[in-house]
Order: C-alpha cells, then structure tokens, then sequence
C-alpha cells in the first residue's frame, strides 16, 4: 500500500497525468463522493479488481438518454449533496441504480434523472420522506412536458392570450 501511496503522490505533485475531468463530474453527478472514487481506483490499481470489473468504474451509458426528470424543491443551499438524493431514491423507493440517471444540483432545487418505468413511484414515495431533514416537494419537471403552443415559460404573462369572459347565465 505504501508504494502506491507513494506513486500517486508523486503522480500528484508532478501533474504527470491526463485530465480526467469528464468522468470525474459524470460520477460526482451520480453521486459518487471523490474519497470513494480514489478507494475504488486504488483497489483498480492494486489488482483486487478483474479487469472486466473496470469498465463499471465508467457510468452507466443510459444516463443523460433522454429519461425523464424530476424536479425536487432541495438543493446546494440546503447542504444537499448528489449521494444524499441517490442514497433517498435507492433505499426509500425501492429502484435500482441503473434506474437513475444524471443528478443535478442547483443552489434551491435539485434534477434527477429517472427511468420512465419507476417514475410515478418514485415521485409518491419522496413525498411521503425526507430529505436533509426537510420533507420535499417533488414533480415531473415541466421542462420534460411537451410544450404546448402558447403556453410555456418564455414571454411572462398568463397562457392562451386574452382571459375568456364568462356570461352570466346569458347565453
């Protein structure tokens, strides 16, 4: 152990490395804290895993597939963290993990990918927990719904242009 802790914090120092950057964010946006990704790299390195193991290292190709998202009300202002959500969807709801896809934190809320199949339970499952000591409000994102002419976020205002008059038992 001592020699490979000694080569990475040579490889470190030096900056003899390429970057890696993608992968790194791909799965810090899954969840994955950085200490877990740098343990699971040096039982890589050490031989402790079959090669045909390292390919899972990568995530999952169906993120990012177009799967709808779910917009819940808690984010980086509330001390969210990407492995917070990941962790409340595998253990509450009962899904798998290559059922969820791209997690994304915004300062107050937060989108989560999530295969269509296990949507609507996910949905009522989170409604009914909390998160970070907070019970969450949680939706398809609107930006997943097809839009609708004349109706959308863009242009303010409310949809469908001028508000209907309604008569008053005249015909």
């Amino acid at each position: 152990m001592d020699a490979v802790f000694g080569k990475l914090r040579e490889t470190l120092q030096k900056g003899d490395y390429p970057a890696c950057d993608e992968w790194i964010d791909r799965l810090l946006e899954q969840g994955f804290p950085a200490t877990e990704m740098v343990a699971a790299l040096i039982h890589i390195v050490r031989g402790e895993t079959k090669p045909s193991d390292v390919a899972s290292v990568e995530p999952d190709s169906s993120s990012s597939m177009g799967w709808p998202r779910l917009f819940i009300n808690i984010g980086k202002n509330d001390n969210l963290r990407p492995a917070d959500l990941k962790g409340a969807i595998l253990n509450e709801c009962g899904v798998q993990a290559e059922q969820i896809g791209k997690i994304t934190l915004y300062a107050n809320h937060s989108l989560v990918e999530i295969e269509e199949g296990v949507l609507d339970q996910v949905i009522a499952t989170l409604k009914r927990t909390r998160i970070r000591q907070r019970k969450p409000s949680v939706r398809r994102d609107r930006e997943e719904a097809p839009a609708q002419e004349g109706r959308g976020r863009k242009g303010g205002g409310f949809a469908g242009g001028k508000p209907k008059k309604f008569s008053r038992g005249r015909k």
